[in-house]
């Protein structure tokens, strides 16, 4: 499913159906926010990802470089009143075009360890096109 609002495209991949709700327990969203006006995509980035970790201290996280973009990321494992949910979250900024995608696998705790192969899957094989 693709959404557009104010120029952030936004697309949600789930095992569960989103078209009545608008929600899912296991699935993966992508933003992508083209040609930033304002602020570096590098720094927005970072900032996401360690604000991130800061809320959740001890948190597995990352910074590295893969190819033209800035990669940051961290492993989160939060718990409310319906249950432990793992989110494993990807920050990439291209800098040559300022633009930031912003990936997002989550997944009831129960289900993590099928699921992260599937993320696995999708990180190893996917590419971004650098000129946009």
């Amino acid at each position: 499913m693709l959404f557009r609002s104010n120029g952030t495209l936004a697309y949600f991949i789930s095992k569960e159906d989103i078209s009545k709700g608008g929600e899912f327990q296991t699935g993966l969203t992508i933003n992508v926010f083209p040609k930033l006006k304002q602020g570096s995509a590098i720094e927005r980035g970072r900032a996401f990802v360690d604000n991130l970790v800061a809320k959740h201290p001890g948190s597995n996280h990352w910074d590295r470089r893969v190819g033209p973009f800035q990669q940051y990321g961290c492993n989160v494992t939060d718990t409310d009143q319906s249950g432990t949910t793992v989110t494993s979250t990807y920050v990439l900024a291209n800098p040559k075009t300022n633009t930031l995608y912003l990936l997002i696998f989550e997944s009831p705790q129960s289900t993590w360890d099928t699921y992260a192969q599937i993320e696995k899957q999708v990180m190893s094989t996917m590419s971004l096109d650098d000129s946009f």
